[in-house]
């Protein structure tokens, strides 16, 4: 059985889900480069002792999909508000913005709407920290995970959800996460109402079907 991928472009709750992941099955995640993010959370993180690092992986993390990736793997797409996530990783790797950043946002979505209907699952980053425990379970079942072995992870979600953020931190070198998982909305008041809008203006015109069909939720009025 071809292992899962759990899809998206940075900064969009990919190391919340696996720690999640790692914690209730007790196996590792895979990483996709070199260095601290090519390993399982749990070979860095924070309050997972109990997950053996050489077990089979339960998902592979994804920021694109190429040709040696399996097409007959299940898949999770995570997706938050391009005004949000790209915003974030700019900051992140300390560079300006530019239609490349809109361009791989968008690839993304691209590879996701291609994959076959019965082996894919779109999980929203606001509906994901808005519901955390509920979007888990789901993705859970997607993968066909034991529900039962869940109890403890629900009992003791909040001290997941903190050791989550504190791994998250330990694993990009941050002092601290902005928005502690509890804000859908922080990154993007660094953009002005008018950049905002060419943003939504962008991706509606260039990338309407797609757009469409998974975006229209992060548009502004004006």
């Amino acid at each position: 059985m071809p292992i899962p991928y759990l899809l998206s472009y940075p900064r969009s709750g990919n190391t919340f889900v696996r720690y999640c992941l790692e914690y209730i099955t007790h196996r590792p995640t895979r990483g996709i480069s070199s260095g601290v993010h090519g390993l399982g959370i749990s070979q860095f993180g924070v309050g997972l002792s109990h997950v053996n690092p050489s077990g089979p992986p339960v998902i592979a993390k994804r920021h694109t999909i190429d040709n040696k990736d399996s097409i007959y793997s299940k898949i999770i797409c995570l997706v938050r508000n391009y005004k949000e996530a790209i915003t974030r990783h700019r900051q992140y790797v300390n560079v300006d913005v530019t239609n490349v950043d809109f361009e791989i946002y968008i690839k993304v979505l691209s590879r996701f709407d291609q994959w076959d209907k019965d082996r894919k699952l779109l999980i929203y980053y606001e509906d994901l920290i808005k519901y955390p425990i509920e979007n888990i379970k789901t993705i859970c079942q997607f993968l066909d995970i034991d529900m039962s072995t869940l109890d403890d992870f629900v009992e003791n979600f909040d001290l997941v959800k903190q050791n989550a953020i504190k791994s998250y931190c330990k694993g990009h070198g941050s002092p601290n996460s902005y928005t502690k998982g509890d804000h859908a909305l922080f990154h993007i008041k660094h953009l002005t109402e008018i950049q905002r809008q060419r943003w939504d203006a962008y991706f509606e015109t260039n990338h309407n079907q797609l757009y469409n069909t998974y975006l229209t939720r992060y548009k502004e009025n004006g």
